[in-house]
């Protein structure tokens, strides 16, 4: 993903991307319904003062330029803006737009080359399923992060997700789980989603004579609140949501057996779906088709975003990806 600077007079070429107006005034004779805006960033605009001392004068863009960069170190609302445009490009592109009739003698261009400076690229770019599993086994045997805080966090992710844009969804929950640890994710949701009063029910897809050491532990924690579970797929079609937890970035060959037939009862069903880390049955490196794949109506991808939600069918299997970038996972090449 990547940040492109565009006059806001222009017709809109780039209407993918998260579009953000960086003048401290509205431009004239555009309304805001043309703007086709996600965000009015005035705040991080040049100051009056030196608005009107620039006066759009090219003479004098070097000094504007020192200027404004000191404004914006001094800014506090330029800390927001960063991390608010560094979640963005995470999923997509982001285009800054100015109202200026000089296109390379304005603040939008300063800005541009200040965000690229500063944010890692390593943070911008998809990550393979590779790279994810080092990041994941770094953060947790050299740093020392337990495995089950991260699942918490990632937990904590989903949940806020459903909360807060399937509120109307809430009537009865399915959280469809595999035996793996992205089954544990979807189990610990099952908890979270339980304590905020949702009515939840567990389906188990997986074998649990394979389940993985983090699977077990929330598979007790959500004894303990006796929440239901069951094997019956017939729980699907009384879904208003469903949580697809079976696979995550791990699958490699195509889907079979139980697994098909729940990724099958899913796309049929009318319920919404929200996908936990990568819909399952998306190869997380090609975004190819396993076979089958849920067709989710949003992701809520970890960490990183993932190459296979970038491109292939994945990118229409997703539907709307959120990159729950707060996980606290680490990357690097050691």
């Amino acid at each position: 993903m990547k940040l492109i600077v565009e006059r806001i007079y222009h017709k809109p070429a780039n209407r993918n991307g998260y579009r953000i107006l960086v003048d401290r005034l509205w431009p004239r004779g555009i309304s805001k319904v043309n703007a086709h805006l996600d965000w009015w960033a005035k705040e991080v605009g040049p100051s009056t003062e030196l608005r009107k001392w620039f006066g759009h004068d090219p003479a004098k863009f070097a000094e504007f330029k020192q200027r404004y960069q000191d404004e914006l170190a001094a800014n506090p609302a330029f800390v927001d803006f960063k991390k608010k445009v560094k979640h963005q490009l995470k999923t997509t592109n982001v285009i800054l737009l100015f109202g200026a009739k000089d296109e390379e003698y304005n603040q939008a261009v300063i800005l541009k080359d200040l965000l690229d400076q500063e944010l890692s690229a390593v943070d911008l770019q998809p990550v393979t399923a590779e790279q994810m599993r080092h990041y994941d086994s770094f953060t947790i045997k050299t740093i020392g992060i337990p495995s089950l805080v991260l699942m918490e966090r990632a937990a904590l992710a989903v949940r806020d997700e459903i909360l807060q844009n399937f509120a109307g969804k809430l009537q009865h929950v399915v959280v469809v789980a595999g035996s793996g640890n992205n089954g544990g994710d979807g189990l610990d949701v099952a908890r979270l989603l339980h304590i905020a009063g949702v009515k939840v029910t567990i389906l188990n897809v997986g074998n649990p004579a394979h389940a993985s050491e983090e699977h077990q532990v929330q598979d007790k924690i959500c004894q303990y609140y006796q929440i239901a579970q069951t094997t019956d797929m017939a729980v699907i079609d009384q879904a208003s949501l469903i949580v697809d937890a079976m696979f995550g970035i791990g699958i490699d060959r195509d889907v079979k057996g139980n697994y098909a037939t729940a990724i099958k009862d899913i796309n049929e069903s009318n319920a919404d779906v929200v996908a936990v880390d990568m819909p399952s049955g998306i190869n997380t490196d090609t975004g190819e088709v396993m076979g089958v794949a849920v067709q989710a109506n949003a992701t809520v991808t970890f960490a990183f975003n993932k190459v296979g939600l970038t491109i292939g069918d994945g990118q229409q299997y997703a539907g709307r990806v959120v990159v729950a970038d707060e996980m606290g996972t680490y990357a690097t090449d050691d």
